[in-house]
């Protein structure tokens, strides 16, 4: 879910708003993109009066003059849904929860809870994840997180490897991988009589669309087991800077 934010975007309704409706009616077509997915535009009406409320527009089409609005946003105690005249006017102008950072930032948290192998040589995607939260409409596909919207991300990913009693002197990588392509790697060796994270950190610049995910590796002759659990085998994605 991405809240969307236009400039310079207001006018008059199209016709009479009851206070249970869901369709609002626009007397001009307003200059706002399709709405794809669950993203949403914050519209306040009629501002500065007795029956100001703040609705969600959920369902738009680019050019048209109706859509889908979520009734009584943001403060329903104070500002409930209420009539409006045909004459009353809407505003997309920023309110106070545009004025609280972070807010629904767009965030992902997906990690392994089962354990799994991963054999000689081999670059191998961590599968079997469940998820942790998804935030800001990050969502998850083929145990890939999925960034909804462009900007600069933080993404950490580690893998728990428990002792490897034989070759002791093996190494084993953490990887990020940026659209099925690797852009970062953590290796080191194993120990020989506990277990070892290898956490991997970089930063990616993405387009919304873009998928991330974690790989393991390691340069035993033998295939070896990872061990699942959230707190070491997991990939963690936040949004830190939009373009």
């Amino acid at each position: 879910m991405a809240r969307l934010t236009y400039n310079n975007q207001g006018g008059i309704l199209g016709g009479p708003l009851t206070n249970v409706a869901t369709t609002i009616n626009f007397a001009v077509a307003p200059n706002f993109a399709t709405i794809t997915g669950s993203d949403y535009i914050p519209l306040a009406l009629d501002p500065g009066t007795a029956t100001f409320e703040i609705v969600y527009l959920t369902a738009y089409t680019a050019g048209a003059t109706t859509g889908t609005i979520a009734r009584a946003q943001e403060d329903s105690t104070h500002w409930p849904a209420v009539s409006h005249l045909s004459t009353g006017t809407w505003v997309a102008a920023p309110t106070i929860l545009d004025g609280k950072y972070p807010y629904n930032t767009p965030a992902g948290f997906i990690y392994n809870n089962a354990g799994g192998t991963i054999a000689y040589n081999t670059n191998a995607q961590i599968t079997g994840n469940l998820t942790g939260y998804l935030r800001g409409g990050m969502t998850v596909a083929s145990d890939n997180l999925v960034v909804p919207v462009a900007g600069i991300y933080l993404i950490t990913a580690a893998i728990n490897w428990p002792a490897w009693a034989t070759p002791a002197a093996s190494l084993a990588a953490t990887y990020v991988y940026q659209n099925g392509s690797a852009i970062r790697i953590t290796s080191q060796g194993i120990a020989v009589s506990n277990y070892t994270v290898i956490q991997c950190t970089t930063r990616a610049l993405c387009v919304a669309g873009d998928t991330l995910a974690y790989f393991g590796y390691h340069n035993s002759t033998t295939t070896q087991s990872y061990a699942g659990g959230g707190q070491g085998t997991f990939m963690a994605v936040d949004l830190v800077s939009t373009p």
